[in-house]
């Protein structure tokens, strides 16, 4: 596929791997979350200290209390960012 021809997502997704940096995991706590499907999710934001975007607040709660992620979701992060008014 020629990249003129790639749609926006996927010039999106190839720029974050182009500026990511790889990270081994190593944490054995799991279950955390309610939903076990989304520990990794945590365990990526614990590692990179990162705030974790979502419209799942509920099940991440203790991601705040006990890792000191914060939890937000798409429309909070756009209003910190000044793209909502």
């Amino acid at each position: 596929m020629n990249t003129a021809d790639m749609p926006i997502w996927m010039h999106i997704v190839d720029y974050l791997c182009l500026i990511a940096t790889a990270h081994q995991i190593f944490y054995l706590w799991r279950p955390v979350l309610h939903d076990i499907k989304d520990d990794h999710v945590l365990e990526l934001a614990v590692k990179a200290q990162a705030t974790i975007v979502t419209w799942n607040i509920k099940d991440f709660k203790i991601a705040k209390s006990k890792f000191g992620i914060n939890v937000i979701t798409p429309k909070e992060l756009l209003n910190q960012k000044g793209l909502l008014s």
